[in-house]
Formats: structure tokens, C-alpha cells, sequence
């Protein structure tokens, strides 16, 4: 059970599509710019047509729309590489974010939210997004400075003796690696608190995208440190969308229909917006996510049960149950 309905969907399958996407892309061109892109969107892909099946079409549930949604990041990576001013492609990165906040809530803003309810809903959602999409790129630094650092690695190395253990430490946070590791666990803390949100589903689908990055960021140390191929740093980086867009659509999905509070995603939003933030201050983003999955956690498992819930009740016992049968044999007579 725990291989076909966890590891299977979530880990094995995109694992394999992700590393596949890589390889090929590398293959047909060094200089493919959504390459990473493609590959964390197929990660994701993979796991949800492996739980879920195929969407429907036009989708009808907010996680079909983000299948969508993250299917065109990289399309949209190809589009920004297109023009060469930073500007073009933040526009649009923002747009997309805008189409992303709007499409998922369409539900709520037709039948829950009033016209101003839902206008200030959506502007606060997208500044949010905007701090995990700031975030995201601060932690996805240039490999070009990690190529610089790793010239120098001779020398550091020469000087590791005289250094003291705070000086080491301060050197490893320092490191252009350190972002993408914090990244990479930041994402893993958002599925499981996913998870402790009440989404089973929600938490597999971002597992599966946490394998994704992680894996082209593998495939990518491999490239780097043998010299096979030079990237440029839209395919290196073009994954920044991609990651944005899954992070903030399952943290909308749960907070609006599963047990996510405002409070606890509005931690995990300044967890990877402190992704930004340089030097030792960037491992503070491991706080936020820490409190908020210590307090989903605690709220799981202190959860009471429902004593007049006589078949979902996890402590109703054979008593309960055979007063249950009772009552409805006396309501028969």
C-alpha cells in the first residue's frame, strides 16, 4: 500500500519523468529555456494523473485548473526568454501569477464573494504571490557565482584549517547551494503541512513536485561539475515559475477548501519570501514552516473526535455501534 499509493505517484513516477525531460531536453539543445521548467511541470503532471487520472476538459475542480496552469509555466518561460529586458519577463511572470489567483478562486468569486470581497481577495493573494515568486528566484542564485566559488575552492580549502567552526558554518550558508537547499526543504515542509491540513491528495501532488526540483537540481550539479554542457541561466532557472505557481495554487486550494488558516499560510508565504534575504538570516525561512507544521501537527493529534458520530468516530467502540444498530432496529419496529 505505502509503495503503489505514496511512493509510486509521488516519488518513483516523477523521479523518472523528471530525469527523462532533463536528459532529452539536454540532448536535443544545450540551450533549451523552459528545460527545467518542463521538467518540474511533468513531475507534477505525473503524480497528479497518477492519483487523480486525467482532467477533465474544461476543468471543473481548482486542482485540474492548477494541472493547467503549471502545464503553461514553461510555455510562458519560452515566451519571456524571447525578449531581453528583465522588465518584459517580470511582467509577464506577474500576469501569469494574476491569471493564476484569478482562475483558481473563479468558483468563489462568482457565488461566495461580492465584487469588492473578492477585489481585495485577489490583490492580497497576488502580492503573496509575488513574495514567494521573489523568494523563489533569491534562493535560485546564478550557478555562474557557484562556477566563481568553486575556482576558488583551492584556496578555501588551504584556509579551512585556520577557520573556526562558526566561520565553516557561516561559509556553508554563504554558499550559492544554500538557497536551493533551503528551497528544497521548504518544499517538503509545505507538503507534509498539506498533509496535516486535512489533503491527502494536495500533499502527494506537492511531493511530487518537491521530487521534481530536486531532481533538476541533481541533473544539474552532474552537468555543472563535469563541464558536459553550458546553460544558460534561463533553462538553469526557468523552473522559478514552475515552482511559484504549484506553491502558491495548492497553498489557495488548501486554505479555501481544506483546513488551512490565514495565519498558518500567511507563514509559509514568509517562509519562502525570507528565501530572499542573504547570508545566515535566509536559514530563519526553516522557522515560519517549522511553527506552522508544529501547529498543524499538535492540531491533528488533539483533534477530539465526535462522540455522537457513530461510524466515523476513530474511539467509537463495539458499544457504540451496537447502540447504534439497536436504535435503528427500534425505529424499524
Amino acid at each position: 500500500m505505502l509503495v503503489s499509493n505514496v511512493l509510486l505517484p509521488s516519488v518513483l513516477l516523477p523521479l523518472a519523468t523528471a530525469a527523462t525531460v532533463m536528459v532529452f531536453l539536454t540532448r536535443l539543445s544545450s540551450r533549451a529555456s523552459a528545460g527545467s521548467a518542463w521538467a518540474v511541470a511533468v513531475a507534477f503532471a505525473t503524480t497528479f494523473l497518477a492519483l487523480t487520472g486525467p482532467p477533465r476538459i474544461p476543468p471543473i475542480e481548482a486542482t485540474q485548473r492548477l494541472l493547467l496552469l503549471v502545464v503553461a509555466a514553461p510555455l510562458i518561460v519560452d515566451l519571456a526568454s524571447m525578449g531581453r529586458r528583465q522588465a518584459v519577463v517580470r511582467t509577464l511572470q506577474i500576469i501569469a501569477l494574476a491569471v493564476t489567483v484569478f482562475w483558481l478562486v473563479q468558483t468563489l468569486v462568482t457565488n461566495s464573494w461580492s465584487a469588492t470581497e473578492s477585489a481585495a481577495r485577489i490583490a492580497i493573494m497576488l502580492a503573496l504571490a509575488v513574495l514567494v515568486l521573489i523568494g523563489v528566484r533569491g534562493a535560485l542564485v546564478s550557478t555562474a557565482t557557484a562556477q566563481a566559488d568553486r575556482a576558488d575552492e583551492a584556496d578555501e580549502v588551504k584556509r579551512a584549517d585556520e577557520e573556526s567552526a562558526t566561520d565553516r558554518s557561516e561559509r556553508l550558508i554563504d554558499h550559492p547551494a544554500a538557497g536551493r537547499f533551503f528551497l528544497l526543504v521548504l518544499l517538503a515542509m509545505t507538503s507534509a503541512a498539506l498533509g496535516l491540513a486535512g489533503s491527502a491528495r494536495l500533499s502527494f501532488l506537492m511531493l511530487g513536485a518537491t521530487v521534481g526540483f530536486a531532481t533538476v537540481e541533481a541533473f544539474q550539479m552532474l552537468i555543472g561539475r563535469h563541464g558536459e554542457r553550458q546553460v544558460g541561466p534561463a533553462w538553469r532557472d526557468g523552473h522559478e515559475l514552475s515552482i511559484t505557481t504549484i506553491t502558491l495554487g495548492l497553498l489557495i486550494i488548501s486554505h479555501h477548501y481544506a483546513e488551512l488558516t490565514v495565519v498558518q499560510t500567511l507563514l509559509l508565504v514568509a517562509a519562502f519570501g525570507l528565501l530572499r534575504v542573504p547570508g545566515r538570516a535566509r536559514a530563519l525561512a526553516i522557522l515560519p514552516a517549522t511553527i506552522t507544521v508544529a501547529l498543524l501537527a499538535y492540531t491533528a493529534f488533539t483533534r477530539e473526535d465526535d462522540p455522537y458520530d457513530y461510524y466515523s468516530s476513530a474511539s467509537c467502540s463495539e458499544t457504540c455501534v451496537s447502540s447504534a444498530v439497536e436504535a435503528r432496529d427500534r425505529s424499524v419496529v
